[in-house]
């Protein structure tokens, strides 16, 4: 069972990165990013890593997120993927959005028996431009539509994903 899933985790990020050759040949530039808060889950009980691709068109931007998760203690796993949409009504960096879609499954010893996570995200943010590069502060908040029992799980077992969150995304542009 844990070679299967572990299967399927990696058939997902081959998956995700896969692409990217592909989207670099389009049109709009592309900003590939990683939130540096997670950094500190590397020295904690539970392990985060969030990264995003996102297509920067004149106003809006689209995003494809990919979030894992890892407790040690409690012994599983959490896989989130999902499509954002970020709108820039100014042309200073501000920006407003959502998710489209964010799905995620808990797997391992101890998961909950709802293990299927289907949720929402708003955020709000500030996007600075460098040379080939971005940062962007932002604050998110998110709440389960369907799966509550898996929710709390994580919440209470993975310190990262809390209802509300500050995070700060570093990335290049191509």
């Amino acid at each position: 069972m844990r070679k299967v899933l572990t299967l399927r985790v990696l058939i997902i990020l081959i998956c995700f990165l896969s692409i990217q050759p592909v989207l670099l040949a389009s049109g709009p530039p592309i900003q590939i990013g990683v939130d540096v808060v997670d950094i500190d889950s590397f020295f904690m009980d539970s392990l985060s890593l969030h990264l995003k691709t996102t297509f920067r068109f004149e106003n809006f931007r689209v995003g494809l997120n990919l979030r894992y998760g890892q407790s040690y203690i409690e012994e599983f796993h959490y896989l989130e993927g999902g499509v954002e949409l970020s709108i820039y009504p100014f042309s200073n960096g501000f920006f407003v959005g959502c998710s489209l879609l964010q799905v995620g499954t808990l797997w391992g010893m101890y998961a909950p028996d709802e293990n299927f996570l289907l949720s929402g995200e708003g955020f709000i943010g500030w996007t600075f431009h460098f040379p080939y590069s971005f940062l962007e502060p932002r604050f998110s908040f998110s709440e389960a539509f369907d799966g509550e029992e898996a929710m709390k799980a994580l919440r209470s077992s993975v310190k990262q994903f809390s209802r509300f969150r500050l995070s700060l995304i570093f990335g290049v542009e191509f």
